[in-house]
């Protein structure tokens, strides 16, 4: 009998002993979930400051066009928040935007505390501060993605925004002009219309590079001579 409570005694203490040991376990295993604020969902709009026509982009981000965003905390350009270094995200082509590689921007915890947004296109992942950044319009245009990856849009900054669930909305302009050549096959030949399959335009003395600042939309002085 004494055995038989001897053993029962050390059955119960090993239980307990294992029971204080595996809730240890679990704690020590156990990793909380990092804060965060709400976060950011923003969509686009579009100045129409260009005459209608087959432009792809006239009023609206084409779709799958990157655009780059900057988050930082109220009236500062170089405070950023977690992901808020030149985020890359793709338009829909309806004004929605879509965050690439699950890198979402989220509110401070803090409630009181005011952030700033700031937008360009196309996205270009060199541009990782809201300094002054070169730019270079495509030498042949004549595809989409030659003209999309020369159309520079910048957006003005939402300055001082708090924590919401609703859509943010960044207003884009186009920040360089468009030219338009339309060619009359009859002028060229007399009453005589001549196909002009294949034919090819070119703009010489063009200069092709300028400078944009991120944080205000400032252009610098247009360079580098070049036929497109």
């Amino acid at each position: 009998m004494k055995k038989n409570q001897l053993f029962l005694g050390l059955a119960t203490i090993a239980a307990a002993v294992f029971s204080f040991s595996s809730c240890s376990q679990d704690e020590l295993s156990t990793t909380a979930a990092p804060v965060k604020g709400q976060e950011i969902r923003l969509m686009t709009e579009m100045s129409t400051t260009r005459s209608a026509g087959a432009d792809p982009q006239n009023d609206k981000i084409a779709e799958n066009v990157k655009v780059g965003v900057f988050a930082t905390k109220a009236n500062s350009t170089t405070d950023f928040l977690t992901n808020g270094t030149n985020n890359s995200l793709t338009s829909d082509g309806n004004n929605g935007l879509e965050f690439d590689d699950s890198k979402e921007i989220y509110f401070p915890t803090d409630a009181n505390q005011k952030i700033d947004i700031y937008g360009y296109a196309p996205y270009n992942s060199e541009w990782t501060n809201l300094g002054t950044q070169n730019f270079t319009v495509s030498k042949d245009q004549s595809t989409a993605e030659g003209y999309l990856a020369s159309d520079l849009l910048w957006a003005t900054p939402l300055k001082e925004q708090g924590n919401s669930e609703n859509s943010y909305t960044l207003p884009f302009t186009h920040k360089l002009c468009k030219i338009i050549i339309k060619i009359d096959n009859k002028r060229i030949s007399g009453d005589k219309a001549i196909s002009l399959k294949g034919a090819k335009v070119y703009v010489r003395n063009t200069k092709t590079s300028t400078t944009i600042n991120l944080a205000d939309g400032t252009m610098g002085t247009a360079s580098n001579v070049a036929t497109i």
